[in-house]
């Protein structure tokens, strides 16, 4: 019954050392995936950050207009020509809303490329995470390797 013992030694560094490498890939074939949703996830926030800050803009020029027609419209009714300090006042209103509408589509800019950047990180992520796993693999294949002569020179030599 002795000399099985050093059998079944073997056998066990092979099949735990099979377990470990295949738990090894699955675990960075697992974190890949999840990096890679999250990467997503990060691209369609970029995605929706844009539609967003068009919508808004929208609105915001909108809202000028409607603002310069009520300065043209009380113009009017008062009686006053749309000429010198009436016509600067409504330059300057659409020179301020212009300003704003730059203003955010610089914010919406930014936020955008953050929310691509992390998509990028994300990406990184998943590809490093594919990469350590077969290195981890490797790294048990040898380890087993080694303990498995090992045990074969015990079993021999014993």
């Amino acid at each position: 019954m002795a000399p099985a013992l050093p059998m079944i030694a073997l056998a066990t560094t092979v099949i735990g050392t099979g377990v470990s490498v295949a738990g090894s890939i699955m675990q960075g074939k697992r974190e890949a995936e999840a990096a890679k949703a999250q990467a997503k996830l990060s691209s369609f926030q970029a995605d929706a950050e844009i539609k967003r800050g068009d919508r808004e803009e929208d609105v915001m020029r909108i809202e000028a207009a409607r603002l310069v027609g009520q300065q043209r419209a009380a113009y009017a009714a008062a009686g006053v020509r749309l000429t010198g300090s009436p016509l600067l006042v409504m330059a300057q209103t659409i020179q301020d809303s212009e300003k704003d509408i730059t203003m955010l589509q610089e914010e919406t800019d930014a936020r955008a490329l953050s929310f691509r950047m992390q998509s990028r990180i994300f990406e990184d992520t998943a590809t490093q995470a594919k990469t350590s796993s077969y290195f981890r693999a490797g790294s048990t294949i040898l380890t087993g390797i080694g303990s498995g002569i090992s045990t074969w020179k015990e079993m021999k030599h014993g």
